[in-house]
């Protein structure tokens, strides 16, 4: 199965599930304004098997897994149907990457500057970058959307 793409310059109204073979949609996860899985927030989406998908939002101190699962449900539209569960809250007190007071560089736990933002490929004030997991997303000044993914760091 493959989940949808998700971008920070995309309207996010749902999530469709499709099978690999053929591409029909199996399922459709609707997502509105006011959900806790809404529009405005950066996700990590991971498959752990083909019927389970979690997302996972990290916030300042904190991760949030949300489970969900695929099941054969037939319903007027698509043969499956996704059922989501009970949201769980891990700590997290230091996150492993952050940028900068200038958010020129990338810092690690270590606080060790270990990658320079050239100036533009950030937009400076609210809206400009996001973290999704270890990836950093960034809206620069041209508008165009850029990626950094980091490594899990070993501390």
């Amino acid at each position: 199965m493959h989940p949808g793409c998700l971008t920070p310059q995309l309207k996010l109204v749902g999530l469709r599930v499709r099978g690999a073979k053929d591409g029909i949609v199996l399922a459709y996860l609707p997502i509105e304004n006011g959900d806790p899985v809404g529009i405005g927030k950066g996700y990590d989406l991971v498959f752990k098997s083909e019927t389970k998908f979690y997302l996972k939002l990290d916030e300042p101190g904190q991760r949030t897994l949300i489970p969900f699962d695929i099941i054969t449900s037939p319903t007027p539209d698509y043969p499956h149907t996704i059922i989501r569960g009970e949201a769980v809250r891990e700590p997290w007190p230091t996150p492993p990457y952050t940028l900068d007071v200038n958010c020129e560089w990338v810092i690690d736990a270590k606080s060790r500057k270990i990658c320079w933002i050239p100036p533009g490929n950030l937009r400076r004030g609210d809206g400009g970058h996001f973290w999704v997991g270890l990836l950093l997303v960034m809206v620069g000044d041209d508008g165009f959307v850029r990626k950094l993914s980091f490594r899990e760091p070993n501390c």
